[in-house]
């Protein structure tokens, strides 16, 4: 524990120094359309430069029907100073085609892109949701479950996923990398496949489920973590961060 706060110290002495501003920049995983109940993921990129610091809280904001926020509508949070997503849950609102989501940040204080606009429309709630091992602990997120992996990591370690979602809806899945952000793998359950696999080399993936049922969505991301363990700052570019005791890294 003294490696972990003694980095998150130093980390937040260097965002007191430069002083830069989060810059976020927000994508919906899937247009939709989306019933009341069922989730939805914002994908996150932050912008080279940005500063983020620890005790930050990302928060996930649903506009009305209009696409404007001023209603504060909150459907998810996620705590912490690093993420490439936001799982929320699509409250009851009246059917719409122009909901647009938005992400703000507490330290420092920022808000996003409003995401382009999305239907929502009144139908039975329909969930994406996988199931893999090890789990890692996401006590900084609203949601449970929402990390698998290792750290430190194994390469090429085959990770199987087991699909949780609705039944009866069509179960799809893809692998993002975060170090080259291109998309590594794409997975599709069915009834005779309920199990599907990845082998991963070492690094950091979003893993983002889409589950279809009677012409609506559901999505739902998890992060996929296979890191080696660093011990000290990298002079290569690369920005460092904490998962639990162990040090990993994103570029």
């Amino acid at each position: 524990m003294v490696k972990r706060f003694a980095f998150l110290t130093i980390i937040a002495f260097f965002c007191q120094l430069t002083g830069a501003l989060s810059q976020i920049i927000l994508t919906v995983a899937d247009p939709g359309p989306y019933t009341p109940g069922s989730g939805i993921t914002a994908m996150l990129e932050l912008q080279e430069g940005s500063c983020l610091k620890p005790g930050n809280i990302f928060e996930l904001y649903l506009s009305d029907a209009n696409g404007n926020f001023s209603g504060n509508n909150r459907i998810g949070t996620y705590n912490g100073f690093y993420t490439t997503f936001i799982n929320g849950i699509i409250p009851t609102v009246p059917s719409g085609m122009n909901y647009r989501l938005q992400v703000k940040s507490t330290s420092p204080s920022f808000v996003s892109n409003p995401s382009a606009p999305f239907e929502i429309k009144a139908g039975p709630v329909v969930s994406a949701v996988v199931g893999s091992s090890p789990e890692l602990p996401t006590a900084g997120s609203s949601a449970t479950k929402e990390a698998f992996g290792r750290c430190p990591g194994i390469a090429n370690v085959v990770f199987d996923f087991t699909n949780a979602s609705t039944v009866s809806s069509v179960v799809t899945a893809r692998i993002q990398n975060e170090l080259s952000k291109l998309n590594v793998a794409n997975l599709t359950f069915s009834t005779e496949s309920p199990i599907q696999s990845f082998t991963a080399p070492l690094g950091h993936y979003t893993l983002i489920v889409k589950a279809s049922l009677n012409g609506t969505v559901s999505t739902k991301a998890y992060m996929l973590i296979n890191n080696t363990t660093n011990n000290s700052f990298g002079t290569t570019g690369e920005v460092l961060f904490v998962y639990q005791e162990d040090i990993f890294s994103f570029r």
